[in-house]
């Protein structure tokens, strides 16, 4: 059996980050049998990062990676139809998207006029953290941001940096639905002031938590 390793899930998602809900999306779409563990810690984890998985033993981490071996490993064929120029298109927006993971978390974790909501959701749905834990937690995941380049920028360059991404990723996203599928009706971009609908599908795996104060090294 497959199972998932990621963080634990915030603001009614499955996994806080964008990486682990990515392949926690690509798994349940894919119907692919499997069962999702939320942690903390990564020690454990390839590169000593999250998500990863395991599978009957065999580790594998990285988003992409985790991706690329389920679909060979279980012959998912959800994109086998996709022409070249929609399979440049995926990537294009999966990099985009992607980029967004560093703006969202220098909003999190160092942008002090976001980062009190953030901790408060976190001690309040996960009430095994400490305060300790949480501030490990803080100071490697700032050590991060720094080495990627946006953590010495003023508090709002992040942000602002990251808005035409998410306009280019919305946009190229829904002309590629458009261009795949014509039967559908044609497809408005929503403002960008509008609230996200989430709809809420029956589970087809097993999550049990094992959220105990573990962190990240």
């Amino acid at each position: 059996m497959l199972t998932l390793y990621s963080y634990p899930g915030l603001f009614g998602v499955a996994d806080n980050n964008g990486y682990g809900l990515k392949v926690f999306a690509f798994l349940r779409l894919a119907g692919v049998p499997f069962t999702h563990e939320h942690i903390f810690d990564a020690s454990a984890a390839p590169r000593g990062q999250l998500p990863y998985i395991d599978n009957d033993g065999e580790t594998v981490g990285d988003s992409e990676t985790i991706i690329a071996y389920v679909t060979r490993k279980y012959g998912v064929t959800i994109d086998a139809t996709l022409t070249p120029a929609q399979r440049d298109t995926n990537l294009l927006v999966t990099r985009m998207i992607d980029d967004l993971y560093w703006v969202m978390s220098y909003s999190r974790w160092k942008d002090e006029r976001f980062w009190p909501a953030f901790r408060a959701a976190l001690l309040r749905e996960h009430q095994s953290l400490t305060d300790a834990g949480l501030a490990k937690a803080r100071d490697s995941t700032s050590s991060a941001i720094i080495t990627r380049g946006s953590g010495a920028m003023n508090p709002k360059r992040p942000t602002r940096a990251g808005w035409p991404t998410c306009r280019c990723s919305r946009t190229s996203f829904l002309r590629t639905a458009m261009s795949t599928d014509r039967s559908r009706p044609a497809l408005t971009p929503p403002s960008m002031a509008s609230s996200p609908t989430f709809i809420s599908t029956p589970s087809t795996h097993r999550s049990k938590s094992s959220c105990r104060p573990r962190q990240t090294s």
